[in-house]
């Protein structure tokens, strides 16, 4: 399993004085993280509740990242009639756990899902032939009905239910602020599909696994992560 999160590179390159590179200086005239669902910003923290992983652990690709989380990015998109507000995490334990806390709100900004996904690995397709095996019209990977991952374990296509046996990828361009001031950002194109299976179907615990190819302009890749639903009035917001 892959732990080195890109985006998690290129914010600590930036507080080290250089991501030149990667991050673009652009000054906003107010705070690019207020207002933001659950209070959440950039350099806060926050506590995540450790009980769906005590519970289902056995059952669970993800990994318990830590319960003591600072928000070191801040990323925004636009999917249809719903925004993603995406909280790059990391743990305040000194172990460097990696993190992404995504919150999906409607138009008026009321909360439709939350989710905490951790990265299982990185793939960089090293040609055209390789790209085709993700991305191709025809016959992606990322897009087909169901997605197996290395350890056998089957997801159910959960972005869309036309029974088709393939689909197109869902695109969508990511603006992810390394700080309040937004004088440093960073334009992430996604195509990306949403997996997901029944951890217990009972009380409706499910895992995910989003699969995203990532264009960042110098640099693409496609990323796999896993994810679970969390309750929104578990995350505790410290400062």
């Amino acid at each position: 399993m892959n732990s080195s999160w890109r985006i998690f590179k290129a914010v600590a390159a930036k507080k080290a004085g250089g991501v030149k590179d990667l991050f673009k200086r652009k000054k906003t005239p107010q705070p690019v993280d207020r207002d933001l669902p659950l209070g959440l910003h950039i350099n806060g923290k926050i506590l995540l509740d450790q009980t769906p992983f005590l519970l289902w652990e056995d059952k669970m690709t993800i990994v318990f990242p830590g319960k003591e989380q600072q928000v070191a990015a801040y990323g925004k998109a636009t999917i249809g009639d719903s925004y993603l507000h995406r909280f790059y995490l990391v743990s305040d334990d000194g172990r460097n756990q990696e993190s992404m806390l995504q919150i999906t709100c409607d138009m008026k900004n009321d909360i439709q899902e939350c989710r905490l996904f951790r990265s299982m690995d990185e793939v960089v397709p090293e040609s055209r032939e390789d790209w085709d095996f993700w991305l191709s019209e025809e016959d992606g990977s990322i897009g087909w009905q169901a997605f197996e991952s290395k350890e056998g374990v089957l997801y159910d296509r959960a972005w869309d239910d036309s029974g088709d046996d393939h689909v197109l990828a869902i695109g969508f361009e990511e603006t992810v602020h390394g700080d309040s001031a937004g004088e440093d950002t960073l334009k992430i194109s996604h195509e990306a599909m949403l997996y997901g299976r029944w951890i217990n179907e009972d009380d409706e615990t499910a895992e995910y696994i989003l699969l995203s190819a990532e264009d960042h302009g110098d640099e693409a890749f496609v990323h796999i992560m896993a994810g679970i639903d969390i309750n929104p009035a578990s995350i505790k917001t410290v400062y």
